[in-house]
């Protein structure tokens, strides 16, 4: 019994060591100029030295910073937690953000050969930079652009390197591991297939064709990646549409417990953006989100409806953020007006929490 008791105890020991939080979390020193980063404890790993700019808050194994120095002349790197620092003048830069770790890599980019790979959390090269573009390694895969052009959009011309603003063209779109092995081509990604989320997929599983995407990898498993907009208008059509027809109105159950809607009539405020809890959002707005939906059903208007992974919560004032975290669910924005009208008047943005989409921002 004590043997027994003894194991026991051992177990729940280990368990609760494995989950204990090893990231670190960045941390400011008085004035907010330098950012360093303490343990889940509090205690201090890396004293603030770093510029605030683009800085990730939570460092996993590998973080990129930039030290910082008063006349700008700061070095930027990747450092993992053993101090060590790589990729200096490699650092990959999107749209004012820095790479993040996923899947223990992290990408940098060759700015002499304008391509990208991913280092591993010790500064090792797993993948080399050959490739135009890249997605983060999510369990083991990851989305890659090969043999593209350079395309400027400031002045419309290719293979243009000085320019502000730039994608790629005529790129090939494929699938690889993290062995550098691809997987299997997207041939269509450009025309359309972008409505699939390539970050979430199901591996030799049985799935409902009607919402994902499936291919046949070169490892000869089956990899079917989800369509939000595919989900959202199954859902809508064999559950929403039939119940507003039924009830002539909007359901309460069809609501997030708070809606976020741009009619603020607080002037004090700097946002026209305001939470009401359900109850209060219908008692102001049931007739007037009653009579979009008519509209939608009598083919007086029509929707538009397209994804995105940008997180819901900061579509919430910061002063009242939803009970629930809304971060990593699928955000559906929901447009419905007449053909040709391109005004953003009704719009509406669902989120799907399990296996149902609730509204959480309207008009």
């Amino acid at each position: 019994m004590k043997f027994s008791l003894f194991f026991f105890c051992l177990l729940i020991y280990t368990f609760s060591f494995a989950q204990e939080d090893q990231n670190w979390y960045v941390f400011y020193n008085q004035d907010s100029t330098k950012a360093g980063f303490k343990n889940s404890n509090g205690q201090i790993q890396i004293e603030p030295k770093f510029e605030t700019f683009m800085l990730n808050p939570v460092f996993k194994n590998v973080i990129a910073v930039r030290e910082y120095t008063a006349d700008n002349t700061g070095k930027t790197y990747y450092i993992n937690k053993n101090g060590r620092k790589f990729g200096q003048d490699s650092v990959y830069i999107f749209d004012f953000d820095y790479a993040t770790e996923s899947d223990g890599k992290i990408k940098f980019k060759d700015y002499k050969s304008d391509k990208v790979g991913f280092f591993d959390i010790n500064g090792k090269i797993t993948i080399p930079a050959i490739y135009n573009e890249a997605g983060d390694f999510i369990d083991g895969i990851a989305l890659v652009y090969k043999d593209g052009k350079r395309w400027c959009y400031d002045n419309d011309s290719a293979n243009q390197t000085n320019c502000e603003h730039f994608g790629w063209i005529d790129y090939r779109n494929f699938v690889i591991n993290d062995k550098n092995k691809i997987l299997f081509e997207i041939a269509d990604y450009k025309y359309g297939n972008a409505a699939v989320d390539y970050t979430k997929f199901k591996v030799n599983q049985k799935v409902d064709s009607d919402i994902y995407t499936s291919y046949k990898g070169s490892d000869g498993n089956f990899y079917s990646f989800y369509s939000p907009e595919k989900d959202f208008e199954k859902w809508f059509s064999a559950k929403f549409i039939p119940d507003f027809k039924q009830n002539k109105t909007v359901l309460p159950k069809y609501l997030y417990q708070l809606i976020s809607s741009d009619d603020n009539d607080d002037l004090q405020q700097n946002t026209a953006w305001k939470n009401y809890k359900r109850k209060d959002y219908l008692k102001r707005k049931q007739k007037d989100i009653n009579e979009i939906f008519s509209k939608l059903v009598s083919k007086e208007f029509q929707k538009s409806v397209s994804w995105e992974k940008s997180s819901n919560y900061l579509y919430f004032p910061a002063n009242r953020l939803p009970e629930e975290d809304l971060r990593s669910n699928t955000v559906i924005n929901f447009l419905a007006r007449p053909e040709n009208d391109y005004s953003a008047e009704n719009s509406f943005q669902f989120i799907k929490i399990g296996n149902e989409f609730y509204i959480t921002s309207a008009p």
